[in-house]
């Protein structure tokens, strides 16, 4: 794939899949083809993509459509797990693909919670600094306790690990937890980052209402080829099922 299209076409593909499946690295490929745009060009791009997404995905039903969610938020953050660049090329994409796609799932009713459980070596940040941009180029509602906590007065400048973050979760993840009710409240879009486990510390997340229409994907196994996730879906009937 060139660097710098000169083709329309060469952005027109027949499979959701195309646009995101992290196994081809499509986040880096086509985000580092994004970047290289001249920014007129991106915006046309952009806006073509787009269009494409939401074409594609008028062609699914909802049993379909609400599958494809769900395995596009486990790859946005797969992808964010391998990326070693970010600029305004990459965040184009992902408001063109992922932001596109979770817009219509929105439209049709249905809201992705996206739950993550793990921890993290101590010299990386991206639960802090790289996945709030991540999620919310993509429309979705970025909460982390670690992220919180690093917010705080008192731990301006203090290193974003767990170690040195420790002193300041209690608070990170009150803070945490109030904005996840609001969001839910409104039914938003939202992914919740828990990177220090202790017991008991998303039984408040998991014991949110689920309206007709909740989509819960649950990780916390590493996202590595053959890790499962959990999926639990109150279908817009009303009757919750999980799989």
């Amino acid at each position: 794939m060139t660097t710098k299209p000169t083709k329309d076409s060469e952005w027109l593909f027949n499979r959701i899949f195309d646009y995101y499946e992290v196994s081809s690295h499509t986040l880096a490929v086509r985000g580092a083809a994004f970047e290289a745009l001249y920014e007129a060009d991106r915006k046309r791009i952009s806006q073509l993509v787009s269009q494409r997404v939401q074409d594609i995905s008028k062609q699914f039903n909802n049993e379909v459509f609400v599958k494809m969610a769900w395995l596009m938020v486990d790859d946005l953050y797969r992808a964010g797990l391998e990326a070693t660049v970010w600029g305004p090329g990459y965040q184009s994409y992902v408001q063109a693909v992922w932001g596109t796609m979770f817009a219509a799932l929105k439209s049709r009713g249905y809201t992705i919670r996206y739950i993550v459980e793990n921890t993290w070596p101590d010299d990386d940040v991206r639960p802090v600094q790289f996945f709030p941009l991540l999620f919310e180029s993509a429309g979705i509602r970025y909460i982390c306790p670690s992220a919180f906590a690093a917010e705080l007065p008192e731990f301006k400048g203090a290193p974003m690990t767990n170690a040195g973050l420790k002193l300041g979760m209690r608070e990170g993840r009150h803070i945490a937890q109030m904005a996840m009710k609001e969001v839910a409240k409104q039914g938003k879009h939202f992914a919740y980052f828990e990177t220090d486990f202790d017991p008991g510390c998303l039984d408040i997340v998991f014991a949110l209402p689920s309206p007709p229409g909740t989509i819960e994907v649950f990780r916390n196994e590493a996202a590595v080829p053959g890790s499962n996730v959990k999926l639990a879906i109150t279908p817009l009937e009303g009757t919750p099922l999980a799989t």
